[in-house]
């Protein structure tokens, strides 16, 4: 675990980086909207479900999952 402290500067700096991702992730999600959203995640859980390593360590080229399926929040995003 690493520890940080932030300089007034920072706090400046981290609050503007966040507003700014909020305001993108409110665009990305009125111009794709629920239904896009829902596949855009269900894509992004495929694409790593491809790569992740399998029991034996080779990329998994198997079944598409969903995003339950991997241990990933319905919706990674969320937290933004």
């Amino acid at each position: 675990m690493q520890r940080i402290q932030f300089t007034d500067e920072g706090r400046e700096v981290f609050a503007a980086m966040r507003t700014a991702a909020v305001s993108f992730d409110e665009r990305l999600r009125a111009a794709l909207g629920p239904e896009g959203v829902d596949a855009l995640l269900t894509a992004l859980a495929a694409l790593t479900a491809a790569v992740a390593p399998s029991d034996d360590g080779r990329p998994d080229g198997g079944e598409r999952a969903g995003p339950e399926d991997e241990g990933l929040e319905s919706d990674p995003l969320s937290a933004v």
